[in-house]
């Protein structure tokens, strides 16, 4: 093989990079990770086949790919990436009851070293107890015991 061939890997590893950032897929990039594995290769193994390099570049790529597919579907494809502005990021939050929660009167929930005025459906949410926001309607929140 001839002594700059590594090269030539490298270089096919690149394009493929490239490719992966122009196209919506993961396959590219597990062909340009098999690459750059093959270019160091040549590096260290000197007497290496091109007939055994291509099949080693195959087996690579396939391997590579269908390991870290799953984890790309889990972790990235399916994971939701909605950011909760402003009222909407309190909803689920945990806080503190500053004032007892009645059914029929307002307290106090501190959440985020902010008091907000509370009311709940429940009988009666007492002073100390742990309480999650259900719903935020202006200035006061829905929450519920925890």
């Amino acid at each position: 093989m001839p002594e700059n061939t590594h090269y030539i890997w490298f270089a096919i590893a690149f394009i493929f990079l490239i490719a992966e950032i122009s196209l919506p897929s993961f396959f590219c990039a597990a062909l340009a990770l098999a690459a750059f594995i093959c270019a160091f290769l040549i590096l260290f193994i000197k007497q290496i086949s091109f007939l055994n390099l291509i099949l080693i570049f195959s087996g690579l790529s396939l391997l590579i790919f269908f390991s870290l597919r799953k984890w790309y579907l889990n972790f990235i494809v399916n994971k939701k990436s909605e950011v909760k502005f402003g009222f909407e990021s309190l909803i689920g939050k945990k806080g503190l009851i500053t004032k007892s929660v009645l059914k029929e009167e307002f307290g106090y929930l501190k959440i985020d070293g902010d008091q907000w005025r509370a009311y709940s459906d429940e009988q009666l949410i007492k002073e100390g107890q742990q309480a999650e926001i259900i719903k935020v309607e202006g200035n006061t929140v829905k929450i519920k015991s925890v």
